[in-house]
């Protein structure tokens, strides 16, 4: 499972194909989530709860 933002979605690709590892399941969060607030954070992540348990459990 690999969480990033969406600034480093080619970086993201290309570490996972060079590492033999392009079929691990992934999740986009919305770019920067540094300077947002966590009520804003928390609610992306939830968002994406059902993609990140489906990532970990298949």
């Amino acid at each position: 499972m690999t969480l990033f933002t969406q600034a480093f979605a080619a970086l993201a690709t290309a570490v996972a194909t060079g590492a033999g590892t392009a079929e691990l399941p992934r999740v986009v969060f919305p770019h920067p989530l540094n300077d947002r607030p966590e009520p804003e954070i928390r609610a992306a992540v939830r968002a994406r709860l059902r993609e990140i348990v489906e990532g970990l459990t298949c």
